[in-house]
């Protein structure tokens, strides 16, 4: 098979494949009597399950210490293996989920306190552009959300004006994502 079949049945590219080959994911093939690689059907079963790895979250030399134990068919030592860098990829995830949920409360907090009537002095400390917010500890002390559940339950204001000064605005989850500071029926743009 050519590099343009192997790249049509796993879905990578030319060159990455011939990166792997450089960086040793994957062997390099034999070549044809005018040079061009030609590569087996091993080399597609590698790919895929680079590509398989890859959607993991693992990183390529992860994949590559993987390789090395799925090469030489043991596949209790790669699951076991497997199974380590999973655990490490969930810790990793958890801990990122949780500086986000962090940062979720910060921003809510200071764009409770940004809200309301701005005051009609020169922008500086007084005014709080930008709002001083709670430290991550204190956020860590409050909960994971760190604003108050009923605040989540309230419809979103149209504006900043319609929010009291202090209130924390509440975040509308749509298929898009969180979204705050814009109602669900209110237009885009």
């Amino acid at each position: 098979m050519t590099i343009s079949e192997v790249g049509a049945a796993t879905g990578f590219t030319a060159p990455t494949i011939r990166y792997y080959e450089r960086i040793g994911l994957l062997p390099s093939p034999g070549r044809s009597p005018s040079g061009y690689r030609l590569y087996g059907a091993d080399a597609i079963e590698r790919l895929r399950f680079v590509a398989r790895a890859k959607r993991l979250g693992l990183a390529l030399s992860e994949i590559a210490e993987l390789l090395r134990y799925w090469s030489d068919g043991a596949c209790s030592t790669t699951r076991e293996r497997l199974q380590l860098l999973l655990a490490d990829k969930l810790k990793e995830v958890r801990r990122r989920i949780d500086d986000l949920t962090l940062l979720g409360g910060q921003l809510e907090e200071a764009y409770g306190r940004l809200a309301g009537h701005p005051p009609h002095t020169r922008c500086g400390p007084a005014c709080g552009c930008p709002p001083d917010v709670r430290s991550d500890e204190e956020l860590r002390l409050l909960g994971p959300f760190g604003r108050n559940a009923a605040a989540a339950a309230a419809p979103l204001p149209r504006s900043s004006v319609d929010v009291p000064r202090g209130a924390k605005p509440p975040i509308v989850k749509s298929a898009q994502g969180p979204r705050a500071g814009r109602s669900s029926d209110e237009p885009r743009g």
